[in-house]
């Protein structure tokens, strides 16, 4: 019974950063098609291959 609300809550951290990442998406897809906005999507790749996108505000 113990190992079943485990599997539970790992699930439900999983789902929670999943909900975080695509709110993270959804901010960039936005700043994207406001271009009046003063935000800038930054798209890199990190030496071991790995992207990541983030959104930079400038002044």
């Amino acid at each position: 019974m113990k190992n079943q609300k485990e599997d539970k809550s790992e699930k439900k951290g999983t789902k929670k950063k999943a909900d975080k990442g695509a709110n993270k998406l959804g901010a960039a897809q936005a700043a994207s098609r406001a271009p009046e906005t003063n935000l800038t999507i930054v798209k890199s790749e990190l030496a071991n291959g790995v992207f990541f996108t983030a959104i930079r505000s400038f002044v």
